[in-house]
């Protein structure tokens, strides 16, 4: 298949690990629906959190798909607090945090620019005292099964720029996948390939270095 370079790269910079410039992206926002926790959601929640703050580092492939029908892959490292580095096998693009800013690359074009992390939900993946019960997200759906839950978030201060979906274990509150939905009903999907979490930090920290990028490969980023 032939990938739309330009079309998945622009749907890319909405994503997690990846996340982060969505007025590139979307249109004119519409209406949310009023959506209400109930207490017994809420302590569900709580203890997601709880599971969710016990490790401190993941590493994992994943598989990228969106409803136009691209399809990208590549591997990510993320280290929290505010640490996170994406690399794509078959897009010249990539991603690094190493502080409160998100560095986005196209390495082709040669091309940086810097993106506050915490202007978009995705800083929850990234921060080291997680909550989803915070002032600067906004729940609008929640789903809980015998296997997993799935929370959809928003940001607070921009509702309708766009939703993201996060699928966790329900024993672990380890990261299956996630979803993003933008304002214009584009769906991009990220399946996680034998995430590997762990208590400890990455001990190769250079890969988070945005100003001396260092080219490492999965293997090495651990």
């Amino acid at each position: 298949m032939k990938i739309n370079h330009r079309r998945l790269s622009l749907i890319i910079m909405v994503l997690i690990i990846i996340l982060f410039t969505l007025r590139a992206v979307y249109g004119e926002e519409t209406a949310q629906e009023e959506f209400t926790l109930s207490a017994e959601q809420k302590a569900e929640i709580a203890g997601i959190d709880k599971k969710y703050n016990q490790f401190i580092s993941v590493r994992s492939r994943f598989i990228q798909r969106d409803s136009l029908g691209n399809v990208a892959h590549g591997w990510f490292v993320l280290e929290k607090p505010n640490k996170l580095r994406v690399e794509y096998d078959n897009i010249p693009i990539r991603f690094i945090a190493g502080g409160s800013n998100l560095l986005y690359q196209d390495i082709k074009l040669k091309q940086k620019s810097f993106i506050p992390i915490k202007s978009t939900p995705f800083y929850y993946l990234l921060d080291n005292k997680a909550s989803f019960l915070n002032e600067d997200i906004k729940i609008v759906g929640f789903e809980s099964t015998d296997d997993f839950i799935k929370i959809t978030l928003v940001s607070a201060k921009a509702p309708a720029m766009g939703s993201l979906s996060l699928f966790l274990s329900k024993d672990s509150a380890q990261i299956l996948k996630w979803d993003v939905l933008d304002a214009k009903g584009i769906r991009t999907e990220i399946y996680l390939s034998n995430p590997e979490f762990s208590n400890t930090k990455i001990a190769n920290s250079a890969i988070f270095n945005t100003q001396r990028i260092k080219e490492v490969d999965f293997a090495e980023a651990k």
